[in-house]
């Protein structure tokens, strides 16, 4: 194996597991992302995916306050700024 490939493999395996802590460390976000896997036939995203999406939420809409909308195939993050928790 290329040194490039082992250090591009060591960077995306670190990056997924701050995602991970970060993630897992939020626990209404961890219910929520654990009970979609359940209901889903959908492979899902990485840890570093949900993370990416949460981050920019947080500080892009910091005055959303709609929540999560948890249906089979998808979740739907809605922005409103007003409380909106649903299940499909």
């Amino acid at each position: 194996m290329k040194l490039k490939d082992e250090i591009a493999r060591i960077f995306v395996k670190s990056i997924e597991a701050r995602a991970k802590t970060q993630i897992l460390g939020n626990p209404k976000l961890k219910e929520y992302l654990e009970h979609y896997a359940k209901i889903s036939p959908s492979t899902g995203c990485s840890y570093s995916d949900y993370a990416v999406l949460y981050n920019w939420i947080r500080k892009n809409k910091r005055s959303g306050k709609g929540g999560l909308g948890l249906y089979p195939t998808f979740v739907h993050v809605d922005i409103r700024d007003y409380p909106a928790d649903w299940r499909g």
